[in-house]
C-alpha cells in the first residue's frame, strides 16, 4: 500500500498544495507553523474521514472559503492503482474512489489505511477515558470495518434514550418505554465491550512482547485494563435527573498501567512518549495488513540512540513512512546520515 501524491485545495492554511511521494520514506521539513501537521492531518482525514484535531469540518476549511478538496493517488501492495477524491463543506461530504462514490469504510480501507503518531497522541495516556476509547475503536475499525455499524447503533440508541430521559424530566415517567430503551442500550453495549476487550488483550500481548524485545533492561510490565463504567447506582431517578444515560459502553475506561501503577499518574512525560510509540507499533503488528505510517514531529526530543532504534523499528522494508520534523533535529540528522538516505525524500514546507 502506497500513496504517491496528495493534492490539497483550501484546507487549513493552504490555498493549494501538491506533493509527490515517490520514496518509501518521506521527510517533510520546515519551521513551526509552516503547515507540516496540516499535511499529516489531510492524509489522516482521507482515511478516517475526520480530523485528529477537531470534530468540526468547518475548522478544516481555509479562511474565506466554504469547502476543501483532497485528491490522493497511489497503488496497492499488488501494484493496482487507486485514486481518492474528497470534497467537503461544513455540512456535506462526498468521497469517491476511482470515480465511484464510496458507501462504506471497507471500500475505503481496501485502498488506503494510515496510522498516525503525533503530539495529540499524548492524550492517550494523559487525557480523558474518551481518548482511549476512541483509540481502541479506531484500531478495531481498521481491522474490521463492519465495526462501524455497532458504533453507529450504540450512538443512535444513546441519542434516542437521552432524548427520552430529557423529555421525562419535564413530564410523566413511562416505565415500559424506559425498560425498552435500557434493554437496547445493554445489547449494543455488550457487542461493543466484547470487541474492545478482545482487541485490548491482543494489543496488550503484542505491546509487552515489543517492550521485552527492545527494552529488555527496563524490566517493564505494561497492562491495558478494561474497566466497565460503574452502573451499581444507576437508577431511573438518577438518569432522569441527569437527563442522560449513566450506563453503557460510552462510559467505559481502558486503563494503561506501567509496572502496576497508573501510567497517567506515575510515569514521566518521556515514558509516556515511549509507551505511545510502542503502542502504535503494536497496533501495526496486530493489524496484519499494510498501512501507511504518519509520524508528526514525535521523535524529535528522544536522544540519538533511542531515535535510531525507533526509526529502524518503523521503517521496515515495504512500509511507507511519512515524517514531519524541523530541519536540524536529531531525526533529520539520522535520516540524512544513516543508511536510510538512499530511500528518503526530503520536502521543504515553508
Amino acid at each position: 500500500m502506497f500513496v504517491s501524491s496528495l493534492k490539497i485545495k483550501t484546507f487549513r492554511c493552504f490555498e493549494t498544495l501538491t506533493l509527490e511521494f515517490n520514496e518509501p520514506i518521506t521527510v517533510l521539513e520546515g519551521p513551526n507553523g509552516a503547515g507540516k501537521t496540516s499535511v499529516i492531518e489531510a492524509l489522516y482525514y482521507a482515511c478516517y474521514l475526520r480530523s485528529f484535531k477537531t470534530h468540526l469540518p468547518r475548522e478544516l476549511v481555509r479562511w474565506e472559503s466554504d469547502h476543501f478538496f483532497l485528491a490522493l493517488e497511489g497503488h496497492s501492495e499488488t501494484q493496482e492503482p487507486w485514486e481518492l477524491k474528497i470534497a467537503a463543506t461544513a455540512l456535506k461530504r462526498l468521497v469517491k474512489a476511482d470515480g465511484v462514490a464510496l458507501s462504506s469504510y471497507k471500500e475505503l480501507f481496501d485502498r488506503y489505511r494510515v496510522i498516525v503518531l503525533g503530539a495529540h497522541d499524548m492524550e492517550l495516556v494523559q487525557g480523558s477515558p474518551e481518548e482511549r476509547r476512541q483509540f481502541i475503536d479506531h484500531a478495531i475499525l481498521l481491522t474490521d470495518p463492519l465495526y462501524i455499524q455497532k458504533m453507529r447503533t450504540l450512538k443512535k440508541i444513546l441519542r434516542q434514550r437521552n432524548a427520552f430521559l430529557s423529555h421525562v424530566s419535564q413530564g410523566r415517567f413511562d416505565a415500559e418505554t424506559y425498560e425498552v430503551w435500557t434493554e437496547q442500550l445493554q445489547k449494543a453495549t455488550l457487542l461493543i465491550r466484547e470487541e474492545r476487550k478482545a482487541y485490548s488483550k491482543i494489543l496488550e500481548a503484542e505491546l509487552q512482547k515489543l517492550v521485552n524485545q527492545h527494552l529488555p533492561s527496563k524490566g517493564l510490565n505494561i497492562e491495558l485494563r478494561y474497566q466497565e463504567g460503574d452502573e451499581t447506582n444507576c437508577s431511573p431517578e438518577r438518569e432522569i435527573s441527569a437527563r442522560r444515560s449513566l450506563q453503557g459502553a460510552h462510559l467505559d475506561e481502558i486503563q494503561i498501567l506501567w509496572n502496576g501503577q497508573s501510567a497517567r499518574r506515575f510515569a514521566s512525560r518521556g515514558q509516556h512518549k515511549l509507551l505511545i510509540y510502542f503502542l502504535k507499533l503494536a497496533q501495526l503488528t496486530v493489524l496484519q495488513k499494510p498501512a501507511i505510517v504518519l509520524i508528526d514531529d514525535f521523535v524529535t526530543d528522544f536522544d540519538d540512540e533511542r531515535t535510531e532504534l525507533l526509526v529502524q523499528l518503523l521503517c521496515k522494508k515495504g512500509r511507507q513512512v511519512i515524517f514531519t520534523t524541523p530541519s536540524g533535529s536529531s531525526l533529520f540528522r539520522q535520516l540524512k546520515e544513516k543508511n536510510f538516505s538512499a530511500e528518503c525524500k526530503f520536502i521543504g514546507i515553508n
